[in-house]
């Protein structure tokens, strides 16, 4: 079984939003029990760690276009083709202020 990583920007309407990170399947090990994403803006620069470890920075320069400075970044997670949307939880969630 693989992971699968993907960085977007939102740019304000429903469904509307840019790649800046596609990586595809086997970007990212299968997330396991008591592992922990944690993803951060600082800047412009958004890093995607597992476990401490940095995965993937992008800069959301990279593709062009106004960049919002005020507003609160999101995380998503969702289930890809033949996985099974029943088996995914959260034992914890937590946002805040770096």
């Amino acid at each position: 079984m693989t992971g699968y990583l993907s960085i977007v920007r939102w740019n304000g309407a429903l469904g509307d939003y840019s790649s800046l990170f596609n990586g595809g399947v086997g970007s990212l090990p299968v997330p396991v029990d008591g592992d922990v994403l944690r993803a951060e803006i600082v800047g412009n620069v958004i890093t995607v760690y597992r476990n401490g470890v940095a995965v993937k920075s992008v800069n959301v320069t990279s593709i062009g276009s106004p960049v919002w400075s005020a507003g609160q970044p999101g995380i998503g997670f969702w289930p890809v083709d033949s996985s099974t949307p029943a088996n995914y939880g959260w034992k914890s969630y937590t946002a805040g202020n770096l």
